[in-house]
């Protein structure tokens, strides 16, 4: 079925639906959690100011009326509870970056994804019996999932390297991490289908059918995924003579209102990567001026956005489209910075990788504890503007130091102990396939 697509696309399929799968199980519970949980009635000493007031008890009814419709909730879990039960999934999913990465190296990029991305799956699907049991077993099985679903940009980083020719980047890591935003997306509209239905209680079935498709995904992956070219089984000459002529060192010159920005950000950043790639293989632009204009470029239309919103006030259809385009070339990233560890560490990239996630990844955390400090006394719209003030701050100040100070020359630290920047053995090994396929090729033509 699959013989007439070339391995190195069919790859990045199967990466798209891992991305996919990772944040659709990271993300499902943020959800999830409000149908779980009995609506809390209590007096309380926050002051909200009369802004958007309309639109604030208009969405309040009709969230209160859904709730009241589909379900009851089941437990007795407060905003702290709720809030500590997302916030350490998310950290269970940052100190996974580190050790997904480094493992993939070692183990190998297809079993290391194969085995998080199950466990992740597996432990999915126990979340509604964990929630039964206890509020510390359920929390304890989020994080496991949120450590199992981490690994995968990493582990794509070293697959893209080792797959991909170094002019089809910029498109294909497009595509393979389009995954993060078309998942969102995904994960959003089924979720919000399944959580309004009574199959397997409602809630249950959201955790039972993404973890169930998730054990599915990873069989599908055990018979279409190899390491590297030279393992495939039914790789064509003609393809694997184009990777082992293309793949070198790296070149020394060189909710809807939530769903919408993260599909569209996907489509264009995959727009985007084509073309620059198109540019690239005509040597116009090197490589350094792609990681550094990307990341540039991504920060600026991000801080725009951001200003919009500021400026937007209660203005619902000014604040969408503030967020779609402050969001569509959040991606660009990808084919930016995100790749830099293949251009300076190449015998360490995916360990790279995992440390760059593992900190880019802090605000999944920080931001909520943020969040709470401006807005714990009074929810107003100022409030909310110290934190999109804080937000462009943080933006501007790391994407200088990028531009500045950031590299495409394969650092020392990320060499082998003889200066190269690829392991012999596979080089020995590469040989000896085309080697073999050379000599198969000739024996058939004969």
């Amino acid at each position: 079925m699959f013989n007439c697509i070339p391995k190195r696309y069919l790859l990045s399929i199967v990466a798209l639906c891992a991305t996919t799968l990772s944040i659709a199980l990271q993300t499902n519970l943020s959800l999830t959690i409000v149908y779980m949980v009995k609506p809390i009635h209590k007096e309380s000493s926050l002051t909200t100011l009369n802004e958007c007031s309309e639109i604030r008890n208009k969405i309040n009814y009709n969230a209160t009326e859904t709730l009241e419709k589909h379900t009851a909730g089941q437990f007795n879990w407060d905003a702290e509870i709720q809030g500590l039960t997302i916030g350490l999934q998310f950290i269970g999913m940052i100190i996974g970056y580190i050790p997904g990465g480094r493992l993939g190296e070692i183990y190998g990029a297809k079993r290391t994804m194969i085995c998080s991305l199950l466990t992740a799956s597996l432990f999915t699907i126990i979340s509604p019996v964990a929630a039964r049991i206890s509020v510390f077993t359920f929390i304890i099985c989020r994080m496991i999932v949120g450590l199992g679903a981490a690994p995968i940009f990493p582990i794509l980083v070293i697959m893209i390297s080792k797959w991909i020719p170094d002019k089809e980047q910029s498109f294909v890591a497009s595509f393979m991490m389009a995954g993060y935003g078309t998942g969102a997306f995904v994960s959003s509209l089924v979720a919000g289908v399944l959580l309004s239905s009574e199959l397997f209680g409602g809630w249950p079935s959201v955790f039972y059918l993404s973890g169930s498709i998730g054990v599915v995904f990873c069989i599908w992956c055990s018979f279409v995924v190899y390491d590297s070219p030279y393992l495939h089984p039914s790789i064509t000459f003609k393809e694997l003579d184009y990777l082992q002529n293309n793949i070198a060192e790296p070149p020394k010159e060189n909710g809807l209102l939530s769903s919408v920005p993260n599909l569209l950000r996907a489509v264009f950043a995959c727009f985007i990567g084509g073309m620059i790639d198109w540019v690239r293989r005509r040597k116009e632009i090197p490589i350094v001026f792609v990681r550094k204009g990307a990341t540039l470029f991504n920060s600026i239309v991000a801080c725009l956005g951001f200003t919009g919103v500021l400026y937007a006030g209660c203005d619902s259809t000014l604040n969408t489209i503030a967020f779609i385009l402050g969001g569509l070339c959040g991606d660009f990233a990808i084919f930016g910075v995100a790749l830099a560890p293949s251009d300076i560490a190449p015998n360490l990239r995916g360990t790279l990788a995992g440390i760059m996630s593992f900190f880019g990844s802090t605000p999944y955390f920080l931001l909520p504890w943020i969040i709470g400090k401006f807005t714990k006394h009074e929810q107003s719209l100022r409030q909310w503007r110290h934190i999109y003030y804080c937000t462009i701050a943080v933006t501007v100040v790391t994407t200088l130091v990028y531009v500045i100070f950031g590299t495409t020359e394969p650092q020392q630290w990320g060499k082998d102990d003889d200066g190269h920047t690829s392991n012999p053995k596979t080089e020995q090994q590469s040989k000896q396939h085309i080697e073999i396929y050379s000599t198969t090729d000739y024996i058939l033509d004969s």
